[in-house]
């Protein structure tokens, strides 16, 4: 009550499903620079959908699904389902079981929905499927998450602006550390712990 037509919950969730939907067509979308016609890798137009559901879920607008367990199975499926077909065609990939050329195909085949730079509508149904399972072992306002590793990740969520800028940089120089030592399992697995505890000591660092 009280607000003008255009914020009404109805009317803004149309706006940006709209945004979405013309930007997974194409029709919406910058440039990464002024002087390149390389596409802005996170279209804005198409990532501004996820930013809008937590914005709604915080706001209200949306109210989270209560416990079930067909939903929480479904979610479980959503997620376990998509492990085998997250390579890239080719790739030697741990976490996709890249060696079977198949899967890449799948991979392929599947281009439009899960394109990561327009948002494709699977990567919105795994998010979605992802956060749902997270609120149910959550609880609601995280009553069930107590000890030393939440307070560390709420510490990291509280300061997500010099995590993420730090993140860009880590990324650059894991990666070329794993260029010199090789991608295996082990190395693979070691970078992204010691990336993790690089992060939470940022945001140690920020919050003090």
């Amino acid at each position: 009550p009280g607000d003008p037509a255009w914020a009404r919950p109805a009317v803004v969730g149309l706006l940006v499903a709209t945004l979405w939907l013309a930007a997974s067509f194409r029709w919406l979308g910058f440039t990464a620079e002024t002087w390149s016609g390389r596409a802005w890798f996170f279209n804005p137009f198409s990532w501004q959908l996820l930013f809008f559901f937590g914005f709604a879920f915080g706001r209200g607008w949306l109210a989270p699904p209560a416990y079930d367990r067909r939903l929480v199975l479904a979610a479980i499926a959503m997620l376990a389902g998509a492990v085998p077909f997250s390579c890239h065609f080719g790739w030697s990939c741990f976490a996709g079981y890249g060696y079977a050329a198949w899967l890449g195909e799948v991979h392929q085949a599947l281009a439009p929905a899960i394109d990561k730079t327009h948002l494709g509508a699977l990567r919105v149904l795994h998010f979605l499927a992802l956060a749902y399972l997270a609120y149910i072992l959550a609880g609601e306002g995280g009553r069930r998450l107590s000890g030393a590793l939440v307070r560390e990740a709420s510490r990291v969520g509280r300061q997500t602006l010099p995590v993420f800028l730090s993140g860009l940089v880590l990324a650059q120089a894991l990666g070329a550390a794993l260029d010199f030592t090789g991608r295996s399992a082990l190395t693979v697995a070691l970078a992204n712990l010691g990336g993790c505890a690089l992060l939470m000591l940022v945001a140690q660092t920020a919050e003090w």
